[in-house]
């Protein structure tokens, strides 16, 4: 398939497949087409070569309200709410082509998104993200889809709202309905994927199943960026490893070897014998250049402690004998 905005193609020759009763996703970075895919399959944008099938039919650039009929629903990434409609109000809009179904679609949604039926009577818009998603995806489904199109439905949303979406997608998917899914948290998607897609400047780059790719190392070292929470957890790891607990054990030892220095100078009565001060300081200088030079503070080495011990001698040297004046 190609498609795109006017007379410029972001699809390139996109081909997927997918069963009824499958899971897809569709990852990559950005700017590879993948909302775009959606969108043109739900008859947003123009396709200009290649067909969509849906159930054996041709379906490519018919209009979103003949694809509801034939049993597609689509819910985008943003301003997929009524704000001002209650969670209710918002559900029934879903069943407009269907209304004699409502009773008993709503009773199913409420069944998958339990929380809504406490809020049913609420504005959408004083619901928390994650919940307007769940509205978002209740609406869709009330005209009782064979094929559910997401667009990033975990997209800014915490990670215990996240894994609730996981958990309902599939359950969903179990009742019976067709999944295709764009997700940014690839990941977490393609552990819940039949079948994966990844795409790159609008054409597939890599096709196989869910767990295939994951554990395909191509596709591990081309496209599986950290998610900002696991880059938030990998530099709280490193900063611990490297700094507090090499810079806590490093700083003790030079800074015992600082007190054995100041000792002696305190004998000699050049310095006076602050053992705070000379802690403070040991650590100090082992946590400051561990921080400038990772590489040689990394570990408790000779070019370490040549270079901090004399350091942090001096420093305690130089303090002890300030204290002494003081006391003087």
């Amino acid at each position: 398939m190609h498609g795109g905005y006017g007379g410029m193609n972001i699809l390139n020759g996109i081909n997927m497949t997918l069963e009824a009763d499958e899971v897809g996703v569709i990852v990559g970075p950005n700017g590879a087409g993948k909302s775009t895919m959606l969108k043109a399959v739900f008859g947003l944008l123009n396709v200009s070569q290649g067909e969509i099938l849906l159930n054996g039919q041709p379906i490519q650039n018919l209009p979103p309200n003949q694809l509801v009929q034939r049993g597609m629903g689509f819910v985008p990434q943003e301003k997929n709410v009524f704000p001002s409609l209650s969670v209710q109000e918002n559900l029934e809009m879903g069943a407009f082509l269907k209304p004699q179904n409502v009773k008993r679609m709503l009773a199913q949604v409420y069944e998958f998104f339990p929380p809504l039926y406490e809020k049913r009577r609420q504005p959408a818009g004083e619901l928390s993200g994650g919940q307007r998603q769940m509205v978002a995806m209740g609406r869709a489904l009330m005209a009782e889809p064979s094929l559910l199109l997401l667009d990033e439905p975990t997209a800014g949303l915490s990670p215990l709202y996240m894994n609730e979406i996981f958990d309902r997608v599939k359950q969903i998917n179990a009742a019976g309905v067709g999944i295709l899914m764009v997700e940014q948290n690839a990941k977490q998607a393609l552990a819940i994927a039949d079948k994966g897609f990844v795409l790159a400047a609008g054409q597939n780059r890599f096709t196989d199943t869910g767990a295939a790719l994951l554990a395909d190392p191509d596709v591990a070292k081309s496209f599986w960026a950290a998610s900002p929470r696991e880059k938030c957890v990998n530099e709280l790891a490193f900063f611990i490893n490297n700094v507090v607990i090499a810079g806590s054990v490093s700083g003790s030892i030079y800074a015992i070897g600082a007190i054995g220095v100041t000792l002696i100078f305190s004998i000699m009565r050049f310095a006076h014998f602050a053992h705070a001060d000379m802690m403070t300081f040991g650590a100090f200088m082992v946590l400051l250049l561990t921080t400038l030079f990772p590489a040689a503070g990394a570990s408790v080495g000779v070019p370490t402690a040549v270079l901090m011990l004399p350091l942090a001698m001096l420093l305690t040297a130089a303090l002890g004998r300030r204290h002494r004046q003081d006391l003087l």
